[in-house]
């Protein structure tokens, strides 16, 4: 009788190795040790995989459901073991969750059909696994005062000991709490900005979010009712601020102001308008247009106004609140939209009344409270700060 070794196999294991286990699937013959779940051995074949778990059918009796991480031993079968130069033919084994190494083949060819590796263990562990990589899913806040020193949490996963923050390309103050949290603090950067945050693990991994952390205007603070409305009109785009870091939230509005605020809070920052035709007398458009001139004549085509009388868009004049009210809700719902009647909700709005309607319905889709005392103030000019809360109302901006 003649005995055979088959050349070393190098085989790739680490850990339990369930998932590298192709071999394991349905139809396979096998022959597995499992102490753990079987207390010896059991000879089959496996009938379905589900995950990392074989069920194993032996003979007539009731199929077995093994977790491969339960496994210590496995012998696969690979068709009849016939004399030399015939059909060769199988089992051949794994050690499972050793290090590794080299797998050796012993057994006879001739006569046996069971061929078992087992793993040199003196050729080492197996490399470590990859260093996390930081991923940032929330800032909270996500903005502060533009001084600095505003206190932020960074969740996410991945952070390591000794990880940095930086904000708009400063270093920040920063303490790793765990693999999830960061406790941050903000550098001092310019106010009315929108700045990346990047976390660096000290492997030089690293995750960034773009226009992350929001530096305060300089006259809206944290603790100012319109400031969350301000920020979000702010990261959507609508408006920049009027300039040096203000955001002006008791400057009057405009009526060209407002054109603009309302289509880019309809479709978005990156909208532009038609070119202007000169619809209005007093909007010029040739040989040079004049402010939000394409703005204002889309506004009008889309049946959003009509003007101020007598063929005038009147741009530079104050956007009243109950005008407000009109323009808001047409933009909302359309052009044909009509409010319910009124039924005299504040004290110093008239119902009937050419605006009842509309500021009663501004106020019941929780767009506005009024302006106190049970009053809307329905000729005082609308304010920037106020303008804020009515946009992001209004069109539900996130």
């Amino acid at each position: 009788m003649t005995r055979r070794v088959l050349p070393a196999l190098v085989l790739l294991l680490a850990g339990q190795a369930g998932a590298q286990l192709r071999e394991l699937q349905p139809g396979a013959r096998v022959r597995v040790t499992a102490p753990a779940v079987l207390g010896g051995k059991l000879e089959g074949m496996i009938i379905g995989r589900r995950g990392d778990t074989l069920s194993i059918v032996s003979h007539d009796a009731a199929p077995v459901d093994i977790p491969i991480s339960a496994l210590s031993r496995v012998e696969i079968s690979r068709g009849k073991s016939r004399a030399a130069g015939a059909k060769k033919g199988f089992l051949w084994g794994l050690a499972i969750g050793l290090p590794v190494g080299l797998a050796t083949a012993t057994g006879d060819n001739a006569t046996s059909k069971s061929f078992v590796y087992a793993l040199d263990a003196s050729l080492g562990a197996p490399p470590p696994p990859p260093p996390p990589v930081p991923d940032i899913l929330t800032i909270t806040p996500p903005s502060g005062p533009s001084g600095g020193g505003g206190a932020m949490a960074i969740e996410g996963s991945g952070y390591v000991a000794g990880a940095t923050v930086t904000i708009g390309g400063s270093p920040a103050p920063a303490s790793v709490l765990d693999a999830t949290t960061i406790s941050a603090a903000s550098p001092a950067l310019s106010p009315g900005t929108l700045n990346d945050l990047t976390v660096t693990n000290p492997d030089a991994s690293f995750s960034t979010v773009q226009n992350a952390w929001l530096s305060d205007f300089l006259d809206v603070a944290q603790s100012d009712a319109f400031h969350p409305h301000v920020e979000k009109i702010f990261r959507h785009g609508i408006t920049a601020g009027c300039g040096s870091g203000l955001f002006c939230r008791d400057g009057v509005v405009s009526r060209a102001q407002l054109a603009v605020f309302l289509l880019k809070a309809a479709y978005g920052s990156a909208y532009t308008p038609p070119p202007c035709a000169g619809v209005f007398a007093d909007v010029q458009c040739l040989p040079t247009p004049a402010f939000a001139a394409g703005w204002i004549e889309e506004l009008a085509a889309e049946g959003i106004t009509g003007g101020c009388g007598g063929g005038n868009f009147c741009p530079t004049e104050p956007v009243s609140r109950a005008q407000m009210a009109v323009l808001l809700l047409k933009s909302e719902h359309g052009p044909a939209y009509v409010p319910p009647s009124c039924t005299g909700v504040f004290a110093d709005v008239a119902c009937p009344g050419v605006f009842a309607a509309w500021i009663e319905q501004l106020a019941a889709e929780g767009i506005t409270g009024g302006c106190g005392a049970g009053n809307y103030c329905p000729d005082s000019p609308s304010t920037r700060g106020q303008m804020a809360v009515f946009l992001t109302k209004a069109f539900h901006l996130p």
